[in-house]
């Protein structure tokens, strides 16, 4: 067995300790190419990120920060800044303005090319997702813009409408932190207006398993986001969003729409939904019966109050 599928059985076993141990061991079997050695600095600033490991993380995350800036350049350096788990976790440290120092370079530094649009956009979102979660209002902003203008670059993308989706889903949780109402209405109008080309997408595309590249390696992060399952969760991350932002009916719409369409809810997603459903009817055989109904992996209904606190009254 070679070090990536032991690498990928570790993954699937949720294995972080034998994982960076793996890594370790791996780095010093032999000398590194530039997309092994960032592969390595990547999986390992992550598996501690898992672990809530904040003082490892900075220091892996620091050196891979330092060998990017000559090694990754300029086509790759948003590889440095592609995860929000591992920006996070860093923030748990007081260490989220160095990680902002670093996006920041990136934006300054990085080559702007079709080959490293994709990791380009999951840095711009890491940057605005963790910004929301962190109240970060100035980094939000100019993350925000920088989607923007990105997904303005070419109109042939083929990463075009999951990108819309996750843009149009951070953008309109900013309006709402700012109270905006009237720019929520229409940025949710431009997004049911997309909605039927969205819909036909998911709906002409064959469900078939395919093998993802290497988690975190530059493959991966430049992998199309072009599946069903990959629109799915654009759909299922915006249906979170509405009830994040207490659009309950759009909520529901969303996944409804998720549902007929196969996707398995996780516990997050199952309670956002729920949470939607029970504030819309007021009815609590209808939010059990739909719970009973959906719940194919098995969750139980008290796991989901750890996401919505508002759905304990069902449990006590």
């Amino acid at each position: 067995m070679d070090i990536y599928e032991k690498f990928n059985q570790l993954v699937n076993a949720n294995d972080s300790i034998e994982i960076i141990d793996l890594l370790h061991d791996f780095k010093k079997s032999k000398k590194l190419s530039l997309d092994e050695e960032g592969w390595v600095y990547w999986n390992l600033s992550d598996n501690y990120a898992l672990l809530r490991n904040t003082n490892d993380l900075y220091q892996n995350h620091l050196e891979f920060v330092n060998w990017g800036k000559t090694a990754l350049y300029p086509e790759k350096l948003h590889w440095l800044v592609s995860d929000g788990t591992q920006a996070l976790t860093l923030s748990l440290a007081d260490h989220f303005n160095e990680w902002t120092e670093w996006y920041l370079y990136a934006c300054t530094h990085s080559n702007r090319s079709r080959e490293n649009r994709a990791v380009r956009f999951e840095s711009h979102r890491t940057a605005a997702a963790s910004s929301l979660k962190l109240n970060n209002i100035q980094l939000l902003d100019i993350a925000l813009e920088n989607m923007l203008r990105l997904i303005q670059e070419d109109d042939t993308w083929q990463n075009l409408l999951f990108s819309k989706i996750t843009y149009f889903s951070l953008l309109l949780e900013r309006n709402y932190l700012h109270k905006d109402e009237e720019g929520i209405n229409s940025i949710i109008s431009c997004i049911y207006q997309l909605l039927p080309t969205l819909l036909d997408e998911i709906c002409s595309i064959e469900n078939v398993e395919s093998v993802p590249p290497l988690l975190g390696s530059w493959s991966q992060l430049n992998y199309p986001r072009t599946s069903k399952q990959s629109l799915l969760i654009a759909l299922n991350n915006l249906g979170c969003s509405f009830t994040r932002i207490e659009k309950h009916e759009d909520s529901l719409r969303m996944f409804g729409l998720l549902l007929d369409n196969g996707h398995k809810l996780n516990s997050y997603g199952l309670a956002k939904y729920l949470s939607s459903l029970w504030i819309t009817e007021g009815d609590k055989d209808t939010v059990m019966n739909r719970f009973l109904e959906i719940n194919e992996t098995g969750q139980s209904f008290s796991d989901l109050t750890n996401f919505e606190p508002g759905l304990k009254e069902f449990v006590l």
